[in-house]
């Protein structure tokens, strides 16, 4: 094993040392996000399902007078869900899709923004 003075040896230990923090810290600290790609417009169609389902769910509930779906899931979570949902849907309307779309897929997107 080489020999080394005392003060190399505290230069290393120091510069090792603050090389291990710094790594540690660089893992620790918030990364940018990671930007989603925008939805096609089969994954808008099928949010706009859900959220047409679950609004039926929730006019037929109420129109029965219950407090629950027939499949048991309470009034209050239908409405839940369909909020998100909703708000899910909303967010996709609203965005630009890459590329624009056209022929049938702008009908559809134009069907369900209206």
């Amino acid at each position: 094993m080489a020999n080394v003075s005392r003060p190399a040896a505290a230069f290393i230990l120091t510069f090792t040392a603050a090389g291990v923090a710094g790594v540690v810290i660089g893992f620790c600290g918030e990364r940018p996000a990671i930007e989603a790609p925008p939805p096609s417009v089969g994954d808008i169609e099928q949010t706009f399902q859900q959220t047409r389902a679950l609004g039926d769910q929730i006019d037929v509930t109420r129109s029965r007078g219950a407090t629950s779906a027939l499949d048991g899931v309470a009034l209050a979570d239908l409405i839940d869900s369909y909020s998100a949902v909703r708000t899910q849907l909303q967010q996709d309307l609203a965005g630009d899709l890459d590329p624009p779309p056209s022929g049938e897929d702008a009908r559809a997107l134009k069907a369900m923004r209206d």
